[in-house]
């Protein structure tokens, strides 16, 4: 029967309708008609190429014809990330999947990041290519078969752990103002992710229990915290207030900027919620100190010279996998967790300002912090 070429009522482009070798076709050419009565040599030419393809599909299967365009659509249709995608798409798209080695892959990956670092390359390129390739080659009529692509050797140095002396942290703290100062506080003193204090509400926290329950942690297993006794009259003060626990310096709570897509991938992230107050303070008391080193300098202390279990400690910072059952009792206290997190220097002997331990000067800065945030009521004159 062949290919006939023809238009369809309401759209604006060419289509392509009938059978070869037994294979139905009903798709749109993408090329515009523009009103015009008969088709142009451009899209006669684009008919010719499909029958070839059809041809050849029929005789070698659909794998012989699939491109990476096609697979690449397929992944993002099914949930795929899109990340760096697109650089790819362009530089790859039509390219026949049967054709595409190792060696090709190379030349591509250095073309597109001819100066960047291994890492870059391996994240950027290689990570993206490989999950369109394996999601091609699932399923009971796979494009493409399993390949082991071997990516750029990327030398494993542990990454280095960061951790500071709590009198630093102090003055750190001292220095900053009184938004990044409470979180600061909060960090050192309990080991949390910043993400982690970020979520924190009013109805998490339990300071007369001294205890914090965080639904859901960077492992998806919500997990519970002991509070050092010195967060005590802060952390009863901002409970009063109700809403988050900690807000920026404009009033609002700390946005999260993940962005995931449909199937739960992480597509974005992004930080810099206090990168301005943490370099202003890290300026004022010359310590370059940011929100990760609390996690790293709680871990240190815990171990020397708290001389805390290494298992207690782990499951203070929600590194140890709970028991299936305790997952469901994370919101209530545990005395040893209680007891391990005040091994921990008592920040208001080692001159912590005022404002962050004593109730009445807590509740005066955060007056002072906020007041002009409040909406202004009109004044309405009566004449």
């Amino acid at each position: 029967m062949g290919l006939e070429i023809k238009k369809r009522k309401g759209s604006p482009y060419w289509y392509i309708r009938g059978t070869v070798q037994g294979i139905a076709v009903f798709e749109s050419t993408g090329l515009p008609h523009a009103d015009k009565v008969r088709p142009g040599q451009i899209v006669e030419d684009f008919r010719d190429k499909r029958v070839r393809e059809l041809e050849q599909q029929s005789i070698y299967g659909r794998a012989h014809i699939a491109t990476f365009h096609e697979a690449a659509t397929s992944y993002l249709t099914a949930g795929g990330s899109p990340r760096f995608l697109g650089k790819l798409i362009t530089a790859i798209g039509d390219k026949n999947l049967r054709t595409i080695d190792q060696g090709y892959l190379n030349r591509v990956a250095a073309q597109l990041y001819p100066d960047c670092s291994a890492g870059t390359v391996n994240r950027q390129f290689w990570t993206p290519f490989i999950a369109v390739w394996n999601h091609a080659s699932k399923g009971n009529n796979p494009l493409c078969p399993e390949v082991k692509w071997q990516r750029p050797h990327i030398s494993k140095k542990p990454k280095p752990r960061k951790n500071v002396s709590y009198e630093d942290a102090i003055a750190f703290i001292n220095a900053a103002s009184w938004p990044v100062a409470k979180i600061m506080f909060f960090l050192f003193w309990t080991g949390c992710r910043p993400d982690e204090a970020f979520s924190l509400k009013s109805e998490d926290i339990y300071p007369e229990n001294r205890w914090a329950n965080i639904a859901a942690a960077k492992t998806d297993t919500p997990r519970g915290i002991p509070l050092h006794e010195c967060l005590v009259p802060l952390l009863t003060v901002e409970k009063e207030r109700g809403g988050h626990m900690f807000l920026s310096i404009y009033g609002k709570p700390y946005a999260s900027k993940k962005v995931f897509n449909k199937a739960g991938r992480l597509l974005t992230q992004g930080g810099g919620q206090m990168k301005t107050a943490i370099r202003n303070a890290q300026v004022k008391s010359r310590k370059d100190i940011i929100p990760y080193n609390a996690r790293h300098t709680v871990s240190t202390y815990l171990i020397w010279p708290g001389g805390v279990n290494p298992h207690i400690k782990d499951e203070i910072l929600g590194h140890a996998d709970a028991e299936d059952m305790s997952k469901y009792y994370t919101h209530l206290p545990r005395q040893p967790l209680i007891d391990a997190i005040n091994v921990l220097p008592d920040a208001r002997t080692m001159g912590l300002r005022e404002d962050l331990w004593n109730p009445c000067k807590i509740r005066a800065a955060a007056k002072k912090a906020y007041r002009n945030m409040e909406p202004k009521q009109k004044v309405i004159v009566s004449e």
